[in-house]
């Protein structure tokens, strides 16, 4: 008879196999989105011309890069226990590919970094649910940029062209990878 600590051991082998497969379409996509994009904003990149347009790429290809950093870090800490949080990831690089096909539309940009926000909320839900030992803070970081970049797609829809939303939306962004990326207090 196998005893709990082997069956543990065999379960988290599977769970590290399945992270894996999953990571690795992860990564796949991500490539094939940057890739695309490149081609896509040829005209922006080379020759390499100071616009908005360039501005906006450059940020959400950060926060695009900062994501997948992110995304690898903590799936190698706390694996996949089932495949719910994997079709969150789809969900979330669909985002990107809208965000990478907003550039030139703020609007557009808003609204996918409010709906990645929403995403990310429900990745770190998901996460907590199959590790409850895992930091509570993360969740909040998550629903926090959530709550903040609702109303700034909402403002901007309501009032285009206010630049200072624009510069909300870069803090904002900014300051959730920053906390991300540093990870929760050690107590």
């Amino acid at each position: 008879m196998r005893s709990l600590d082997q069956k543990k051991a065999t379960s988290d082998q599977e769970h590290v196999s399945i992270t894996k497969v999953y990571a690795m379409v992860n990564d796949v996509i991500f490539g094939f989105l940057i890739t695309q994009s490149f081609l896509e904003y040829e005209s922006i990149l080379v020759p390499l011309s100071f616009s908005f347009n360039l501005f906006m790429l450059v940020f959400i290809y950060a926060a695009i890069v900062l994501s997948w950093v992110g995304y690898r870090k903590s799936i190698m800490k706390k694996p996949y226990k089932g495949s719910i949080r994997f079709f969150v990831d789809l969900l979330i690089l669909f985002i990107y590919f809208t965000l990478l096909m907003s550039v030139g539309t703020l609007s557009l940009a808003l609204w996918a970094f409010a709906s990645m926000f929403l995403c990310y909320s429900i990745w770190d839900i998901l996460k907590f649910s199959e590790y409850p030992e895992e930091k509570f803070s993360r969740i909040k970081i998550s629903v926090s940029g959530f709550l903040l970049s609702l109303p700034i797609a909402v403002s901007y829809s309501l009032l285009p062209n206010d630049w200072f939303l624009t510069f909300l939306e870069l803090l904002l962004v900014a300051g959730f990878w920053y906390l991300k990326l540093k990870g929760p207090k050690k107590i």
